[in-house]
């Protein structure tokens, strides 16, 4: 499949479309993601040259209007690993919250071998946040290119 169907193929692995995104928690489709991300396999990325890898981001971002925001990203490059070929299917928890992680982390997976480190990284950040107690305020799945 193309790594332009990746948001379709997504909401089919969340089992939802884009409406139903608020209804689902944080830590459900982080790991719905991870799963995703080590069980779904897109042409032209050359998964074994850092051309489909995950990233986790958290903190207040200028491109959030400034909320608190927690990001899971899929981010797919074709095979020739330019920049302009850049795809990033991005899974966003937005709050009106004012943390003290606020200037923000990032986490990134760029194999299956360093996938359960990854996920240890995530439920460590997630067990000493008290993040998992808010409701977000919006929640967007988007698919752009970078």
């Amino acid at each position: 499949m193309g790594k332009t169907e990746s948001l379709k193929q997504f909401l089919l692995f969340l089992g939802t479309d884009i409406s139903g995104l608020n209804n689902l928690s944080l830590d459900f489709c982080i790991d719905k993601m991870i799963n995703f991300y080590q069980n779904v396999r897109f042409q032209d990325c050359e998964f074994e040259n850092d051309g489909d890898m995950i990233i986790l981001e958290w903190g207040n971002y200028s491109w959030n209007n400034g909320l608190y925001s927690i990001n899971i990203t899929r981010q797919l490059i074709d095979g020739n690993l330019e920049d302009d070929n850049i795809l990033q299917l991005k899974l966003s928890f937005l709050y009106n919250l004012n943390l003290d992680d606020a200037n923000g982390s990032t986490d990134w997976c760029f194999n299956l071998a360093t996938l359960d480190k990854f996920r240890k990284e995530i439920d460590d950040y997630l067990t000493k946040s008290i993040i998992l107690k808010y409701k977000p305020q919006k929640v967007e799945l988007i698919l752009e290119q970078v």
